[in-house]
């Protein structure tokens, strides 16, 4: 995922964006210089035009993508944190029933 100018993800480390509650996990960054950082940690920044290789639902990178800064932003998060409660939830479930 390219990271924009102006997206929710900008100018935010990995700890404060909390995307592993969505369900989403950062495996590397690859920086506008082509640096690439592999299993990045918390205090990493996302910074605009760097490249996010992620692993999660393709629904959540579409959100994601999507999702602008501010307080609306904040919102979709923790409705998509919720989301992924349930998900895990039923996803348990249907793993006990087996």
């Amino acid at each position: 995922m390219k990271v924009k100018e102006g997206d929710w993800l900008a100018d935010r480390s990995l700890k404060e964006l909390k995307l592993r509650d969505e369900g989403v996990m950062v495996l590397g960054i690859t920086r506008e210089n082509g640096h690439y950082i592999g299993a990045p940690k918390g205090p990493s920044k996302i910074k605009p035009d760097d490249t996010l290789i992620l692993d999660g639902r393709a629904s959540a990178f579409d959100e994601l993508d999507e999702r602008k800064k501010g307080l609306a932003g904040d919102r979709e998060h923790n409705a998509a944190v919720d989301q992924q409660k349930k998900i895990s939830e039923a996803e348990k479930a249907e793993a006990e029933e087996d």
